[in-house]
């Protein structure tokens, strides 16, 4: 189980599906039993990573379609903060350094055993928790500015990348994944609000808080509408700031280096 009480989500791609099945059974049984999807080759492992983001990614090296380490650089692109484990019938040195250059946590041999399981599952949860990933989709520097400095006062540890327009936030949606949204509502025309419904229905999962300098009730049911979860107003106040974040972390089924505890009030 991971620290929030949900079961972790194992994503074992092999082209063999007795062997998914035996890597599987390695696993442990009962309350502590993972989630687990199945890819039978390289491409299908990294689209279900995209749709699904799981925990942990076992990948054979040898696939048909795409190998296992073409797709582990796909997965690392979207997500540079995946843990992904080699499997291999075939752990020769060239192999492991191509791993590791590839930005694999480890490799193993397979057919897995139980204990390999165990150190897996060890090195998952002591792994150093990654920084929320933040898409920020605002014209002025201004305001992206300060939302920086107020998320850097916070001390809330992040990445933050930057798009001008609804196309370049789109393209970057497409291709990386966030955790957490902040979108203007007037972007291009009001094509903001079209993106927050449109990355709704693609990733639900993501927070979606619109950027907005408009505060009336109207203008904030409007952007509940079109799918957003939360709101901040472009003066960037602390006191508001803090409150999207705690509403993000309850949301959240995720783990940042910030931990699950809340930010306390200011006053």
């Amino acid at each position: 189980m991971s620290r929030e009480g949900r079961k972790i989500r194992v994503l074992v791609a092999d082209d063999s599906r007795s062997m998914r099945l035996l890597i599987r059974s390695a696993f442990p049984f009962g309350q502590g039993l993972p989630e687990f999807c199945d890819a039978s080759d390289g491409k299908e492992a990294v689209a279900i990573y995209k749709a699904q983001r799981c925990d942990i990614v076992l990948l054979d090296i040898r696939m048909p379609v795409l190998n296992g380490l073409a797709a582990l650089e796909e997965i690392r692109a979207y997500d540079e903060d995946a843990f992904v484990v080699m499997i291999s019938g075939e752990c020769t040195q060239e192999n492991l350094a191509a791993a590791r250059e590839a930005g694999a946590k480890n490799m193993v041999r397979k057919p897995v055993s139980q204990q390999v399981v165990k150190d897996i599952l060890t090195a998952y949860h002591e792994r150093e928790r990654r920084p929320v990933s933040i898409l920020a989709a605002d014209q002025s520097e201004e305001i992206i500015g300060a939302l920086t400095v107020g998320l850097g006062i916070l001390k809330i540890r992040h990445r933050m990348y930057r798009a001008d327009s609804a196309a370049e936030a789109e393209r970057a949606f497409q291709s990386i994944h966030f955790d957490l949204l902040f979108i203007d509502s007037h972007l291009g025309d009001n094509e903001g609000l079209k993106l927050i419904s449109q990355i709704k229905k693609a990733r639900p999962t993501t927070y979606r808080v619109v950027f907005t300098d408009d505060s009336a009730m109207e203008s904030v049911l409007n952007a509940r509408k079109h799918g957003a979860d939360d709101y901040l107003l472009k003066s960037v106040d602390l006191v508001q700031l803090v409150k999207v974040w705690n509403r993000f972390i309850a949301a959240s089924k995720e783990e940042f280096l910030t931990g699950r505890r809340p930010i306390p009030a200011f006053e």
